[in-house]
């Protein structure tokens, strides 16, 4: 296995064993508002999260917009036609759309690419950006949920009315998963505020850190933050890029 394969499988194994552990520590600590009413329909909701969550996580690096070929007629004539979008990938031999861009480490090239992602093992691109923002979305959600059950575990237990050893278990580990939690929460959440602006600004994270060589005209008026919207949202799986400029 090569490294990036096996930083990938690290982080999915790491990934899905924190949430079998935080659901562990709620299923044997019955004093928390998750076991109390464990058929409510929060806990309910939360344990659709946890799955769709995991879903998003497997799937969201499946493709994210890779250029197989331009050699078909109808799309080269489109690209060669509009100057603009006119490029050229060394590597890959053929041309490729405006906002692409050829990954090193997927050995293949990208359109309107974002950032290669370590965590889920692939790139974040055109076809797979909203599908990265969804899953920044859940996640904060149900660590948020996460954050409420391990805050109420901690406020159920009683000093005087447990034994020292066990009482220092428990707290302990509802102390633990509150911690690790909140950390996670600042990341997930973080990066959910970043990529929402950068949907709604209608650039990438390559654009903003190369801005000196993407002199790209924004603005701020409403009808243009509803196309950087739709363009996200609603490609329909296609590659909108390659018959249009963006």
């Amino acid at each position: 296995m090569n490294n990036e394969f096996d930083a990938s499988f690290m982080t999915r194994l790491f990934y899905f064993t924190m949430h079998f552990i935080c659901w562990t520590i709620l299923i044997v600590y019955k004093e928390n508002a998750f076991m109390q009413n464990p058929f409510g329909g929060l806990q309910f909701s939360f344990i659709i999260l946890v799955v769709y969550s995991n879903y998003l996580f497997v799937t969201v690096g499946n493709n994210p917009g890779y250029i197989v070929s331009t050699n078909e007629e109808d799309v080269e004539l489109q690209i060669v036609e509009q100057e603009m979008n006119k490029r050229y990938c060394k590597i890959c031999k053929f041309n490729i759309p405006n906002r692409a861009k050829h990954c090193k480490v997927c050995k293949r090239c990208v359109a309107k690419y974002d950032h290669h992602c370590f965590w889920i093992g692939g790139c974040v691109g055109e076809l797979n950006q909203r599908s990265f923002w969804l899953f920044l979305l859940v996640q904060s959600f149900v660590l948020i949920l996460l954050l409420g059950y391990c805050q109420d575990g901690l406020s159920n237990y009683d000093y005087y009315e447990k034994d020292k050893k066990r009482y220092g278990q428990e707290y302990g580990a509802f102390i633990v998963i509150f911690v690790i939690m909140f950390l996670f929460l600042l990341f997930s959440g973080g990066m959910l505020i970043f990529h929402t602006y950068l949907i709604v600004a209608g650039i990438t994270t390559y654009e903003l850190l190369k801005m000196h060589k993407f002199k790209k005209e924004t603005t701020n008026s409403l009808c243009q933050i509803l196309r950087n919207i739709k363009s996200t949202f609603c490609h329909g799986g296609k590659l909108q890029s390659i018959q249009e400029i963006v």
